[in-house]
């Protein structure tokens, strides 16, 4: 940017001078008759002028620029407070007027019949009435399922999925026939090395650690796993707390956890078996996601990406705990968080 103005700065003056050498050009000219001399003088003097307020212009708007963003970065103008709370109010505002429709939509499904609820969402969808399609397709099945009426339920769940489909742009095509392709592969390898597993006779964790050590894979863990490991966590804004280790993977594990914790929170971690065949080990890692417990009110599910540190103690622990899974109970699940 500061190139380009000493370069626009500099430039009245190289036109002035072409225009000097131009001129001694034509003077020095001895073929040139003096009306003509004249004439080519001063259409060029109109030129050098019309050239030099254009440099001029583009200087200004430059130099401008330049000011106003350096003087931003130098006295920053202070947050408009006023319009900074207006925009959460209206935003706050939109969401409480949502939340109304959500209520009388729920009160009204209670009294209509089923057909009535599913016409309802197709009227929604006709009328391209966006919130209010968003609000049925979000709470319209569990309603359904409590009324006890199968073929509106039925009916609906093969509406929903038609019309999401149809809304899904190009990529979101692309990626949905992708992540059929990617399960297809991981049963496939599933298969696979179960059944080395299989013909070489050994043990059957061979199945589970095959498909769950790939990256972006997790390990799930049975309840009874889940015991026999514990993972204590020190965070720098939140108290020590002991979690429940939930899935595991190379890269990172899942957590259920007493408390909340911030995407993006560094974390300490020492983890220790508990039937005492192996020794506790520490590493780092940092929330990924956090959300409330599906199955568990009141407790809470993290997905932790582990920090490099500690590789050869955690594979270690990866073996150690599909050891325990040789019943081949383990389901391999996709790892949503990376």
């Amino acid at each position: 940017m500061m190139d380009e103005l000493r370069e626009m700065a500099r430039a009245p003056v190289a036109i002035f001078e072409r225009f000097l050498g131009e001129l001694q050009q034509i003077t020095r000219d001895k073929s040139v008759a003096a009306p003509s001399g004249i004439e080519r003088l001063n259409t060029l003097q109109a030129v050098m002028v019309r050239e030099i307020e254009e440099s001029l212009r583009r200087f200004r708007t430059g130099m401008g620029d330049a000011e106003a963003m350096r003087l931003s970065l130098l006295y920053p103008f202070p947050r408009n407070l006023h319009e900074d709370i207006k925009r959460a109010m209206q935003h706050l505002q939109q969401l409480l007027d949502l939340a109304a429709r959500r209520d009388d939509l729920l009160r009204a499904w209670e009294d209509q019949p089923g057909d009535a609820v599913l016409e309802g969402y197709r009227a929604a969808l006709e009328q391209h009435e966006a919130e209010t399609v968003e609000l049925y397709e979000a709470h319209a099945e569990r309603v359904l399922r409590r009324k006890g009426d199968p073929a509106a339920l039925e009916a609906f769940l093969r509406l929903r999925a038609k019309a999401q489909e149809d809304r899904r742009s190009p990529a979101q095509r692309q990626a949905q026939g992708e992540l059929a392709e990617i399960e297809q592969l991981k049963h496939e390898v599933t298969l696979a090395t179960q059944i080395v597993a299989s013909t070489l006779k050994v043990s059957g964790s061979i199945a589970t650690v095959g498909a769950g050590w790939r990256q972006g894979s997790r390990l799930r863990l049975t309840p009874e796993v889940q015991g026999r490991t514990s993972v204590l966590i020190l965070s720098r804004s939140h108290p020590a707390m002991a979690a429940q280790l939930a899935d595991a993977g190379r890269t990172g594990m899942g957590l259920v956890l007493p408390e909340a914790l911030p995407p993006g929170a560094p974390l300490n971690l020492i983890v220790k078996p508990m039937d005492g065949r192996r020794d506790e080990f520490q590493m780092q890692g940092d929330v990924r996601w956090c959300r409330g417990h599906v199955h568990a009110p009141g407790r809470f599910q993290a997905g932790v990406c582990l920090a490099p540190g500690a590789e050869g103690e955690w594979v270690s622990m990866l073996s150690y705990l599909a050891e325990l899974q040789r019943d081949g109970r383990a389901v391999i699940e996709r790892y949503l968080a990376t």
